[in-house]
């Protein structure tokens, strides 16, 4: 799997997020991260929901946040059972 893909899976392990803040969160550019989404999602091992995102200030924007699948979470799960040391 692409490095950058293994991360977007960590981070939405945790929590859901949206491109723009996975891509600041992993220094890539908004369109970058938005190709590494689109290849998780067409895989199924995330899915994305439109949402909305309040900023502190100014107005509400409209995101898509994305989460782990059930095969994504299976996925990351037996990933992380294998990489620990017994």
């Amino acid at each position: 799997m692409h490095p950058v893909r293994r991360q977007i899976m960590v981070i939405l392990a945790n929590s859901r997020s949206y491109a723009k803040k996975l891509a600041d969160q992993l220094g890539l550019d908004p369109k970058m991260a938005q190709f590494h989404l689109l290849m998780l999602e067409k895989n199924g091992l995330i899915e994305g929901q439109f949402g909305l995102e309040i900023p502190s200030q100014g107005r509400p924007v409209a995101v898509k946040y994305y989460k782990l699948t059930r095969n994504g979470r299976e996925l990351f799960d037996l990933v992380k059972k294998m990489t620990r040391p017994t």
